[in-house]
């Protein structure tokens, strides 16, 4: 027996190694050894062995968890490293299955990288640096606790936690530096800048001071300041004829740069006559963040700097005060060129706020807050570093750092507070509150209870909760005819408003007779958040809410119809106080749509189209459940549920056609004009010429060009004292606004001294675009406009080609000031791309091409009409229409291919298709008419409508084998597209095949907007149509119900290619849903829910229109509109409940779990315990804990190896987990040997959330979590032992 116990099974001596090794328990085993007369041994188990296991326990260690864990790695795995300056140094990250991940610094050391250096060929290991040195990955981290002798050849043979269990974050990405990244780094590389990178400073005052940026291939980024000093600023000042160098600032002293950090470690002698010849750490190699962006100040740039900038400020700038009480207090704000900005607090005292309070003529100064003591402002920081002596009449007179010029953010934004505005600050406000602002609660049941909404001037805010009681609300509830206070629930109740804050530390007696009438702290003066929106529940809510509000629109609301053909049909619109709102269609009929048509003095109604027919609008949703007998003159003496009180998305925007425009429709509307209106003239030279723009209550909009002439602009001229008309240019000629469209189709004799005394369509009333904003040109400004303009090109502008196949070809792009833009095409020819070759060097001119033809650039347009003779030395020198001024989108972006460069492309582009290109048409009645899309590699686009004919839509209808082509609908007829613009130019003969066998401009390169979308309609949508189209179908597709409370009710789901869509409820019925529950095992079908019943889902609308007979096995063999084809939203997903599991679906579903998943626990302490996590095809998914239990567990440890379950937890136990949920009601007997032979619901079938994330505790796992078991046996353990080897050996005690 001795003999046989020394000389045992091999898993034996391995665990004897373990102890002897690992554990150095050889006493423990000795002392009780004489254990091994009283056990009772099972076949082939010797006494050692038990021993053995009995060591192991009371250590406190399992077989299988303190060794390491090698055989996990995935088979494929390799290893790099990343991000440093070459292959042999970096971060380490691990690719398998197209993922990439990290290494934790968790116990790295010199063994760990050496046998990364020796896995990579890259000799021996110099370092091993933790806390992501090389920077931090991102995605996966796959190893962790990594153990190295430093002999392994892989480091996937070393020991660690296990694949993907750890504890850290990327913060500890462990890096290698290995001996073949060390022999040349020492000395500075400078060989790797590449070829065209050039340098300018940024930020500063003039071209010679700022922050250092290298421009390369297209691409921008700075240099880090790290050892950055003299030397390396005289070589910048150098190398851009600045002079010598003044000082070199760190610590992004010119502002933080965006993008790549090219260069860091600078060490230049100073000698230099370029950066790129000085030392430093490599190219793109470098350990900083932009906050350390290096720049130069250079002599250049000091001479004029010191003494104070005033002459800067552009001509009409004005001053104001905004988010202060009144006009004279608040946050000093400038505004110019219809642009708004602010002053930056630097050196910002009571002698600079004197000068703006007399300039506002608001008395004294009584303060000078600084630190945004108004709140924040946007956009531009036009002064910093003011320096008034107080006795200025203008705060523009004052000394300053230069327009535009400062090293601040908005934090610092200056205030005023003026004696004009003290008298009655001490005491409560009330004063204060605007006129015309109303009440209203939302969010509620009804109307007289929610959230207190204050609105004014087109926008709304809340009240904030601080002191607010029920005397606040009694007053509220009086104010609203709600009867009285019931409750003034606070912490927002009623959920959190949106926008401005406008009271706070309201403070009511009871007895007022509206809220403005109590005291608070200052209208729009508060210190919270929405998290404090005060609410209210009246008693009115239960008594008097039924009956139809009708008193609660606020006066001056209006209506309108818009998105229809003329102004008698559309969406039904709501103006007032500047803002805009719809209908919702709950309840929406002929009777209401009659009232709209005779309000609208439109004669009768034709139809009320609901569900957004007239398209989705946007803003706020005003009335809803509107209740009209029909015989009322306006729709706001219908009865409805309460102004802005509704339950719907603007994917119910009611709309209206009427009979047509009544006698007095026709007359021109003028006395709509909101008073307080005034007018300008935008983006000229000038301000006698530009874009018509329209100011009123704080908002800015344009006048559409439709009918515009010379007697429209001559009154604008004669009202802005601009001389007389000279144009009246139209289609965005001075470029397009945003906003509003107030005016439309203005008809002016040319007499009147207003725009505003000519007729038009209604305030906000049109059928335009900004691509229609007209504007005016006006004799004020004629003089020099004839002559080319050349001296306005900034100095230090420069020329590129981007885009192209190398420098000398490419978009024409011009930089400047760290600003970058194109040159429009009009008037583009040969001679000016020969100035363009010969200014870069590229030879002579070999083509212009115009139409963005090397693609849209972004940003300014700085050049439009150039005009060169072709002998010019460079672009500036030409004639062109002045520095930014342009008539031009990026569409018309002008080009250049010099011989530098040559290559083919001139006859029609149509080879240019890639593969896999499909067509369809969308948005009308059927799949044979509609705008024409293309679909290629998931993405959509539309067709351009330039050239397009009968012959083009011949060839689509032929394509889509729907009959010959009726007509070939422009300019959007069927909805404008979104995303790409695929074809435009676009010349068929007619007889070809396909849409993509004839001529175009070239795959994707077009001049168009989606308003010029081409469709078709074909002959095929009144005949073959109706026929339902099933082939469409794509090959394994498969179908589920989700959001139910099990497998066989839910939202109708189609899985297809790793995509899930929805199936649209037009036409659904209990025939459809039947074959769902056929196709699904479900048994019959009890209910077909329609409008999103079980919620919307997202993604695709895959089928509509479905007309199944109810015998079919499956719904794909049901007709359908076509695969893709709908005019539906999610809120009309189709939804099925069938009667519940037949025989066979009741079985488990197992063969559904695809082949290679894999199965791990993650999140716990090791191994054998944590969240079940399922690996398949590159992804990671979890088990949800529906019906979980031990049996289920047991298995999950057999399949591991991790001994027996002890713990099944449930409720995402070890934390929730992120993706898909693979498995949901899991039913094992618990003899399985893998978890993918249980029963389920299905692949990917559930009702769960990660918050029901499923977890195991295996007995692997267990020796020591229950307490920290030390060497010394605790009183009874050789008892336990027994116990437990008994039971796990089968014996008996």
């Amino acid at each position: 027996m001795g003999r046989e116990r020394i000389e045992s099974s091999p898993e034996e001596k391995n665990l004897g190694v373990l102890i002897d090794e690992k554990l150095n328990m050889r006493q423990q085993v000795a002392t009780t050894s004489n254990l091994s007369n009283t056990m009772p041994m099972s076949s082939g188990v010797s006494a050692l062995f038990m021993l053995s296991v009995c060591a192991l326990l009371l250590a406190g260690a399992t077989t299988t968890t303190e060794a390491s864990v090698t055989a996990s790695v995935p088979p494929g795995a390799s290893l790099s490293l990343v991000n440093g300056r070459n292959r042999c140094e970096g971060r380490v990250e691990i690719y398998q299955y197209g993922g990439r991940g990290t290494v934790c610094d968790d116990g790295w050391d010199l063994n760990d990288a050496q046998v990364v250096c020796r896995q990579l060929g890259c000799g021996f290991a110099v370092s091993a640096p933790s806390n992501a040195y090389f920077g931090q990955g991102t995605g996966n981290i796959y190893l962790d606790d990594v153990r190295c002798t430093g002999n392994e050849s892989s480091l996937f043979q070393c020991g660690h936690s296990g694949w993907g269990v750890h504890n850290c974050g990327h913060s500890e990405d462990a890096g290698v530096v290995c001996l073949d990244a060390t022999a040349t780094t020492k000395a500075s590389v400078t060989a790797s800048v590449p070829p065209g990178a050039s340098l300018s400073l940024v930020n500063g005052r003039n071209r010679c001071e700022g922050r250092v940026e290298i421009y390369q291939y297209g691409g921008r980024g700075t240099v880090c300041d790290d050892g950055w000093d003299l030397n390396d600023a005289q070589v910048v000042c150098r190398q851009l004829g600045c002079g010598f160098a003044v000082s070199a600032p760190s610590n992004a002293y010119f502002g933080q740069g965006t993008g790549n950090i090219y260069l860091d470690d600078v060490r230049c002698t100073g000698n230099e006559s370029s950066l790129f010849q000085c030392g430093h750490s490599g190219w793109g190699v470098h350990n900083c963040g932009h906050s350390e962006d290096a720049g130069v100040v250079c002599l250049g740039a000091t001479a004029t700097t010191e003494a104070s900038v005033t002459a800067s400020v552009p001509p009409g700038a004005s001053l104001s005060l905004v988010n202060g009480r009144n006009r004279c207090e608040g946050r000093v704000e400038i505004y110019q060129y219809g642009g708004r900005g602010t002053v930056c607090d630097d050196g910002w005292d009571l002698n600079d706020a004197q000068v703006v309070c007399r300039q506002l003529g608001c008395g004294f100064a009584v303060s000078a807050p600084s630190n945004a003591y108004f709140g924040q402002g946007t956009g531009n920081i036009y002064l910093d570093d003011v320096r008034c002596t107080g006795n200025e009449s203008s705060l523009f007179q004052c000394g300053h750092s230069g327009w535009g010029v400062h090293n601040c953010g908005h934090s610092e934004d200056a205030g005023v507070v003026c004696s004009g505005a003290t008298a009655t600050t001490e005491a409560s406000v009330t004063a204060s509150v605007p006129p015309g602002a109303s009440l209203s609660l939302v969010n509620g049941r009804n109307r007289c209870e929610g959230r207190v909404e204050i609105y004014q001037y087109g926008g709304r805010g809340t009240v904030c909760d601080d002191g607010w009681d029920l005397n606040d609300a009694q007053v509220v509830c009086r104010q609203l005819g709600c009867g009285f206070a019931v409750s003034a629930p606070s912490n927002a109740y009623f959920g959190q408003g949106t926008g401005n804050i406008y009271l706070d530390d309201v403070r009511c007696t009871g007895n007022e007779s509206s809220l403005f009438q109590c005291g608070h702290s200052g209208w729009g003066v508060h210190n919270c958040g929405h998290s404090e929106d005060a609410g209210v529940v009246c008693s009115g809510a239960t008594a008097t809410t039924e009956a139809s509000v009708t008193a609660s629109v606020p006066p001056g609301a209006s209506l309108s119809l818009v998105n229809g053909r003329n102004r008698c049909e559309g969406r039904v619109e709501i103006y007032q106080y500047g803002g805009r709102g719809t209908v919702c269609d709950d309840g929406w009929d002929l009777n209401d749509a009659q009232v709209v048509c005779r309000q609208l003095g439109c004669g009768f109604a034709v139809s009320a189209p609901s569900n957004a027919y007239f398209g989705q609008g946007t803003g706020n949703i005003y009335l809803d459940d509107v209740r009209c007998t029909g015989n009322e003159s306006s729709l706001f003496q219908c009865g409805h549920s309460g102004w802005g009180v509704h339950n719907c998305g603007h994917s119910e925007d009611a709309g209206v056609v009427c009979s047509g425009a009544t006698a007095t429709t026709e007359a021109s509307v003028t006395a709509s004009v909101p008073p307080g209106a005034s007018l300008s003239l935008v983006n000229g030279r000038n301000r006698c010429e530009g874009r018509v723009e329209i100011y009123q209550y704080g908002g800015r909009g344009t006048v559409c060009d439709d009918g515009w002439d010379l007697n429209d602009a001559q009154v604008v001229c004669r009202q802005l004292g601009c001389g007389f008309a000279v144009s009246a240019p139209s289609n965005a000629y001075f470029g397009q606004g945003t906003g509003n469209i107030y005016l439309d189709d203005v008809r002016c004799t040319g007499n009147e001294s207003s725009l505003f005394q000519c007729g038009h369509s209604g305030w906000g009333v049109h059928n335009c675009g900004h691509h229609e904003d007209a504007g005016v040109v006006c004799s004020g400004a004629t003089a020099t406009t004839e002559a080319s303009v050349t001296a306005s090109v900034p100095p230090g502008a420069s020329l590129s080609l981007v885009n192209g196949r190398n420098r000398c070809e490419g978009r024409v792009e011009i930089y400047q000031y760290g600003g970058r833009g194109t040159v429009c095409d009009d008037g583009w020819d040969l001679n000016d791309a020969q100035v363009v070759c010969r200014q870069l060097g590229c030879g002579f001119a070999v083509s212009a091409p115009s139409n963005a033809y090397f693609g849209q650039g972004t940003g300014n347009i700085y050049l439009d009409d150039v005009r060169c003779t072709g002998n010019e030395s460079s672009l500036f020198q030409c004639g062109h229409s002045g520095w930014g001024v342009h008539n031009c989108g990026h569409s018309e972006d002008a080009g250049v291919v010099c011989s530098g460069a040559t290559a083919t492309t001139e006859a029609s582009v149509t080879a240019s298709v890639p593969p896999g290109a499909s067509l369809s048409l969308v948005n009308g009645r059927n799949r044979c008419e509609g705008r024409v899309e293309i679909y290629q590699y998931g993405g959509r686009g539309t067709v351009c409508d330039d050239g397009w004919d009968l012959n083009d839509a011949q060839v689509v209808c032929r394509q889509l084998g729907c009959g010959f082509a009726v007509s070939a609908p422009s300019n959007a007829y069927f909805g404008q597209g979104t995303g790409n613009i695929y074809l435009d130019d676009v010349r068929c003969t007619g007889n070809e095949s396909s849409l993509f066998q004839c001529g175009h401009s070239g795959w994707g390169v077009h001049n168009c907007g989606h308003s010029e979308d081409a469709g078709v309609v074909c002959s095929g949508a009144t005949a073959t149509t109706e026929a339902s189209v099933t082939a469409s179908v794509p090959p394994g597709a498969s179908l589920s119900l989700v959001n139910g409370r099990n497998r066989c009710e839910g939202r109708v789901e189609i899985y297809q290619y790793g995509g899930r869509g929805t199936v649209c409820d037009d036409g659904w019925d209990l025939n459809d849903a039947q074959v769902v529950c056929r196709q699904l095992g479900c048994g019959f079908a009890v209910s077909a829910p329609s409008n999103a019943y079980f919620g919307q889902g997202t993604g695709n609308i895959y089928l509509d229109d479905v007309r199944c007979t109810g015998n079919e096995s499956s719904l794909f063999q049901c007709g359908h509109s076509g695969w893709g084809v709908h005019n539906c939203g999610h809120s009309e997903d189709a939804g099925v409940v069938c009667s519940g599991a037949t025989a066979t679906t009741e079985a488990s579903v197992t063969a559904s779990v695809p082949p290679g998943a894999s199965l791990s626990l993650v999140n716990g302490r090791n191994r054998c315990e944590g969240r079940v996590e399922i690996y398949q095809y590159g992804g990671r998914g979890t088990v949800c804990d529906d019906g979980w239990d031990l049996n289920d567990a047991q298995v999950v440890c057999r399949q591991l190896g991790c001994g027996f379950a002890v713990s099944a937890p449930s409720n995402a136990y070890f934390g929730q987990g992120t993706g898909n949920i693979y498995l949901d009601d899991v039913r094992c007997t618990g003899n399985e040997s893998s978890l993918f032979q249980c029963g389920h619901s299905g692949w990917g079938v559930h009702n769960c959330g990660h918050s029901e994330d499923a977890g195991v505790v295996c007995s692997g796992a267990t020796a020591t979590t229950e307490a920290s078991v030390t060497a010394s046996v605790p009183p009874g353990g050789s008892e336990f032992v027994m116990v437990f080897l008994g039971t796990a050996f089968g014996g008996s005690r």
